[in-house]
């Protein structure tokens, strides 16, 4: 085992990217947390609802040729290439949670492009 993963590297840790923090040392936002907690959500709702503008109309495309059901959609947008947000296959709860957010989306006036 590595010393830096082992708990005995002199009193630091390791954090993302390779850098080395001491113990105890705070890391993040410490002026504004509720600002900067406000931001990130913000932010990944709104790569969140990209992607489900950018998929729906693949989805919707599915739906029009007679697969109505999100196990269906799954295997249909696995058997294409098509990738989840982060990478991954479909399952029929994400398909669902996209087409929601897809529909919240278009009701609020933002159409799938």
């Amino acid at each position: 085992m590595r010393s830096d993963q082992d708990g005995l590297d002199g009193g630091l840790h390791r954090r993302g990217g390779g850098r080395r923090i001491e113990v105890g040392v705070d890391i993040g936002n410490r002026t504004n947390p509720e600002e900067a907690r406000q931001l990130g959500q913000a932010a990944v709702r709104a790569k969140a609802e990209g992607f489900a503008l950018s998929v729906a109309p693949i989805i919707a495309g599915i739906v029009d040729s007679g697969i109505a059901t999100d196990a269906g959609i799954a295997e249909a947008l696995n058997a294409r290439g098509i990738a989840t947000a982060r990478g991954g296959n479909w399952h029929p709860p994400t398909v669902k949670n996209v087409r929601v957010r897809a529909a919240r989306l278009a009701a609020e006036g933002r159409p799938c492009v």
